[in-house]
C-alpha cells in the first residue's frame, strides 16, 4: 500500500468516525429536546400540585436547555470537521487516481513503443508490409465512454483497440473521475473559508 493510499484510507476513516460523531449528537439532541418538551407540557401541573419541586422542575429545564445547546454546538463543530474531511477525502482520491492514471498512461507508452519496434522490424523484414493501427482520438473514447453509459452503439463499438490504448482509456476514465472528485473540494474549501470569517 503507497502512501496516497494510505492517506486515502485514513481519511476515509475520520469520514466515518465524524458521521458518527454528527449522528451521536444529532440523536442526543433530539432526545434532550423530546424530554425538554415533555417536562415543558407537566411542570405547571407539577407545581400546582406540588410547589415545592418548582426549583427542582426549574433546575431540571435549565439543564435539558443546557445540554441542547451543548449538543447543537457540538454537532456544528463535528459537521464542520466532517465537511473538511470529505474534501481532504475528496482530494486525496483525486490524487490516487491521477497517480493510477499516471502509470495506465506509463505503461501503454511502453506497450506502443515495443509495438512500434515490432512493426520497425517487420518493415526492415518485409518492405512492402503496412502495419497500422487505428488510434481513437480522446474525444471519440470520451464519446465511446458516454454511449456505452446510455446503453447506445458507437462508432468505436465492436473495434479491437490495441492494449496499450486501452490502457490509454482506462487512465482517461480515472482523469475525468479525478477531475469530478476535485471540483468538490472547491467547494468545501469555500465552506471552511467562510466558517473561518463568522
Amino acid at each position: 500500500m503507497n502512501a496516497l493510499q494510505k492517506r486515502t484510507q485514513a481519511t476515509a476513516k475520520d469520514v466515518s468516525r465524524l458521521e458518527g460523531v454528527v449522528a451521536q449528537w444529532g440523536a442526543e439532541r433530539t432526545a434532550k429536546r423530546a424530554e425538554l418538551a415533555d417536562l415543558e407540557g407537566r411542570i405547571g401541573e407539577e407545581v400546582l400540585a406540588d410547589e415545592s419541586v418548582a426549583d427542582q422542575l426549574t433546575d431540571m429545564s435549565q439543564k435539558l436547555r443546557a445540554r441542547i445547546d451543548l449538543a447543537d454546538r457540538t454537532a456544528a463543530a463535528a459537521e464542520k470537521q466532517l465537511g473538511a474531511a470529505r474534501g481532504e477525502l475528496a482530494s486525496a482520491q483525486a490524487a490516487e487516481k491521477r497517480e493510477q492514471a499516471a502509470k495506465l498512461y506509463a505503461q501503454s507508452l511502453a506497450h506502443e513503443a515495443r509495438v512500434n519496434e515490432a512493426a520497425d522490424r517487420l518493415r526492415v523484414l518485409d518492405p512492402l508490409a503496412t502495419v497500422s493501427l487505428y488510434r481513437p482520438t480522446p474525444q471519440e473514447r470520451r464519446r465511446h465512454r458516454a454511449d456505452a453509459a446510455l446503453g447506445l452503439a458507437s462508432p468505436l463499438t465492436g473495434v479491437e483497440v490495441p492494449p496499450f490504448l486501452q490502457a490509454q482509456y482506462d487512465a482517461d476514465v480515472l482523469l475525468e473521475e479525478a477531475d469530478a472528485l476535485e471540483q468538490r473540494v472547491p467547494a468545501v474549501q469555500q465552506l471552511r473559508l467562510a466558517d473561518a470569517s463568522i
